[in-house]
């Protein structure tokens, strides 16, 4: 595994736990109704209890487990070609781990973007969560793009 993959695993689970504990000792102090639910604009639409707190961070962490798991079987995960050298597959799974890390340390900043907008409302501005999100799908359609472009 490479260094760069390697450094957004951990990035990945420090951002994921250091949620996590946030929330942990955030939790005491939380009135009893929170908002559970924001629309796009990033303003409350539903009210729900404290215990509302813990899914999105619960969720993020769940999903960023499974893709640290996918970094680590790289190998049985499918790839969008089909290379026939053994220089083709070893590329594609250096931009498989990458995509999947990078993947990984953005959904763990979505994780203290929910957990944030629930403990501290209007500390972030109402579409905070859109910036994550395109760099999301902008990292994956990136590296889908050179997977499938041979390498010149």
């Amino acid at each position: 595994m490479d260094g760069l993959t390697r450094t957004l695993m951990v990035v990945a689970v420090l951002l994921q736990a250091g949620v996590l504990l946030f929330v942990a000792l955030s939790y005491p102090s939380l009135p009893e109704s929170v908002p559970a639910h924001f629309d796009g604009r990033g303003e409350v639409d539903r009210w729900g209890s404290r215990g509302n707190v813990w899914v999105g961070p619960g969720v993020l962490a769940l999903v960023t487990a499974l893709l640290l798991l996918m970094v680590r079987a790289v190998r049985v995960v499918s790839v969008p070609v089909s290379p026939v050298t053994d220089a083709g597959w070893q590329r594609l799974y250096l931009l498989s781990r990458r995509m999947l890390g990078w993947m990984a340390a953005i959904l763990s900043l979505l994780g203290w973007e929910a957990a944030l907008s629930v403990i501290r409302p209007g500390l972030l501005p109402g579409i905070s969560f859109w910036p994550p999100l395109v760099l999301l799908f902008a990292v994956m359609g990136w590296y889908v793009v050179r997977m499938l472009v041979p390498r010149g």
